[in-house]
């Protein structure tokens, strides 16, 4: 996929994550890596590879919020995307 391409997903999820942070209450531990990390989607002088983590880091969340617990499908989900992440991104 092309930044352009990584961009609009890092954005949508970021809407996405926007969105279940103002309808639920939402662990800010979920978050405290992406936003530490310090790339958000309007960064696009930033590198595809790390707009490429960010996205990750927000789809790691997603299904955090979304798990009831880790043995859930998407507790699984959060768990596979982590582990992608820390092997792409050594």
């Amino acid at each position: 996929m092309h930044k352009e391409g990584i961009i609009q997903l890092h954005t949508l999820f970021y809407q996405v994550v926007q969105e279940i942070s103002r309808r639920w209450k939402v662990e800010e531990d979920a978050l405290r890596g992406y936003y530490q990390f310090g790339v958000f989607p309007h960064h696009v002088h930033r590198s595809m590879q790390d707009h490429e983590k960010a996205l990750f880091m927000l789809g790691q969340a997603v299904a955090r919020f979304l798990s009831t617990d880790k043995y859930s499908g998407l507790g699984k989900t959060a768990e596979r995307l982590a582990k992608i992440m820390s092997a792409r991104h050594q």
